[in-house]
């Protein structure tokens, strides 16, 4: 078979497979590390091993438009190079087989290690002063329509009526100059964006500058991703009216904390909402 290469050493044929971009940014020993958490490795020699079967998924979605047989010939190309080897792409059924053997938990694994923002410091609009500019944002995917996606992401949307296939609502968190994800997470389609949303404030870090639309706003979703350190800039709803706050200054090393004027004060003051004013005591309180 054309699964060994014998030379100076011995090894599987497929081990030599990969393109060059991803096996420089996903190096071998990642998927490895993976596979063994999982314990997803092949019990005997196969076309498609499971660190191939990672590189061909990432594969199929740099090359979206292609079918698999294109994807895999483009990610195996090299190997019909090798002096006294005939080698032959897995079919489409073979892909198939192979995605369902590998699992989605691994895939998940691989992400998480090595996705991470892709600007240096030299990125032009990367930056704003020291903070490195971020965004989080949500959309719908249509899904097949199998008895298992079925069962995963019913086919009735948030708006109550029902959707021809079966939608799944991702959430991720990118790099405003690169585009690079660096965390994601998805549910069912009725669902808001604030579900998925809260499972990823956690892989913020103090650099980070994140920047929101109104749907994600909410007190306990400020409060978890202002814990990580990171600076937060988001929009909120037309009609969300915070009240003129005012600033008690306290005594340096005091453990008091200021307060928002209760609604007697309020009343009496006849003061005004001033987005300035809602700003500085959330300044203060931080």
């Amino acid at each position: 078979m054309a699964e060994w290469i014998k030379g100076a050493g011995s090894g599987r044929l497929t081990d030599l497979v990969g393109l060059g971009a991803l096996t420089s940014l996903v190096p071998r020993q990642v998927l490895d590390e993976a596979i063994e958490l999982h314990g997803c490795r092949e019990e005997r020699v196969r076309k498609l091993p499971a660190h191939v079967m990672l590189y061909l998924l990432m594969a199929l979605c740099l090359f979206a438009d292609d079918d698999y047989e294109e994807v895999a010939e483009k990610l195996t190309g090299l190997l019909t190079a090798v002096p006294g080897v005939r080698w032959e792409p897995p079919t489409r059924g073979a892909v198939t087989q192979a995605r369902q053997r590998l699992g989605a938990e691994v895939v998940r694994e691989v992400f998480e290690r090595v996705a991470r923002p892709a600007a240096t410091e030299a990125t032009s609009r990367a930056w704003l002063g020291r903070w490195r500019l971020m965004a989080i944002d949500g959309f719908t995917l249509d899904l097949p329509d199998t008895a298992a996606n079925l069962a995963e992401f019913p086919n009735d949307s948030a708006g109550g009526y029902k959707t021809v296939y079966p939608q799944a609502r991702v959430v991720a968190i990118s790099e405003c100059a690169s585009h690079a994800i660096v965390a994601a997470d998805a549910s069912g389609c009725w669902d808001s964006e604030q579900t998925p949303a809260y499972s990823l404030y956690g892989r913020l870090t103090p650099e980070m500058l994140l920047t929101a639309d109104r749907g994600f706003c909410s007190f306990p979703a400020w409060q978890y991703a202002s814990s990580t350190g990171a600076a937060l800039l988001w929009r909120v709803q037309a009609g969300l009216h915070p009240y003129r706050l005012k600033i008690w200054t306290t005594d340096p090393g005091s453990r008091s904390s200021p307060s928002p004027p209760s609604c007697a004060d309020r009343k009496r003051t006849g003061c005004e909402t001033t987005p300035a004013a809602a700003m500085n005591w959330i300044r203060t309180l931080r």
